[in-house]
């Protein structure tokens, strides 16, 4: 099916750190998998600031899971109209990133994918990923579903290693056994929408090998917390270049994830 959106840009949210299952497969095709579904997603053309794209999936399938996923009805400009006018660096970054989204992705896989990030450059976290899927998910017909806690609960910490995770094979599976248990209660922390940001980074840093970045990814990426700013080597060393050493998140309440990201981008790609 054809999509035409304004402010949609596979591209620049393929290539944004937040996901590590889209990937483009040549010719302007992306291939994207989220939790047990695969889309094949290319780029037709682009008309001045809207995007035009050929899905793979039905219409049915677009309304009821890609369009909440992509964050397809948010308008982005409202973010972006609220940027300090005497912030050239960020006024930049936005622009710069025109057509980028949060997005709308599983909070388990969100959670396990940023574990295994720690230390890990994008190709190195894209092929653990891949590692973990193709070995403890299942067949989707062209790739593998993320796995379900109940499936990486077969899994051995030794099956886990085989998954070039290293230190973090431990942490995953302790990971696991704490969800399935009920020790950690991750579907009641998905369900409190009214849980503030603070106490959420708080509940998920219970977890083993969950610090404040990773938290702050999964609160950003996966409970789609657009407060939740996230700070990695990038993000400290733009601070250090154009902030004095700290960007003022609290100026921006509610979604200084979304700045961040643009900041994330533009100083990674271009």
């Amino acid at each position: 099916m054809l999509v035409r959106e304004k402010n949609f840009d596979i591209k620049k949210i393929a290539d944004s750190g937040q996901c590590f299952r889209m990937n483009e497969t040549g010719d302007g095709v992306w291939k994207i998998v989220a939790k047990d579904k695969l889309l094949m997603v290319r780029e037709l053309e682009k008309i001045k600031k809207d995007y035009v794209y050929d899905f793979s999936c039905t219409k049915e399938e677009y309304e009821e899971f890609w369009k909440d996923y992509f964050d397809i009805d948010k308008d982005y400009s409202e973010f972006t109209q609220k940027i300090d006018k005497n912030d050239k660096y960020l006024l930049q970054a936005a622009d710069y990133g025109y057509g980028m989204k949060i997005l709308r992705q599983d909070v388990f896989e969100t959670l396990v994918s940023f574990i295994i990030s720690q230390r890990k450059n994008i190709p190195a976290i894209k092929n653990s990923v891949e590692k973990i899927c193709k070995k403890f998910g299942h067949d989707i017909g062209g790739a593998y579903s993320f796995p379900t806690p109940e499936e990486l609960l077969q899994a051995d910490l030794e099956g886990l290693k085989e998954c070039s995770l290293g230190y973090r094979a431990e942490y995953i599976y302790k990971t696991v056994r704490m969800i399935i248990s009920g020790e950690f209660d991750l579907d009641t922390l998905i369900r409190n929408k009214e849980l503030s940001n603070e106490m959420l980074l708080s509940s998920l840093m219970n977890l083993p090998g969950v610090g404040i970045k990773v938290a702050n990814c999964t609160s950003l990426f996966g409970f789609h917390r657009l407060e939740a700013f996230p700070r990695d080597v990038w993000i400290k060393r733009i601070e250090e270049k154009n902030y004095n050493g700290h960007f003022d998140e609290d100026k921006y309440q509610g979604f200084a994830g979304v700045l961040q990201q643009y900041m994330f981008y533009y100083e990674r790609t271009k």
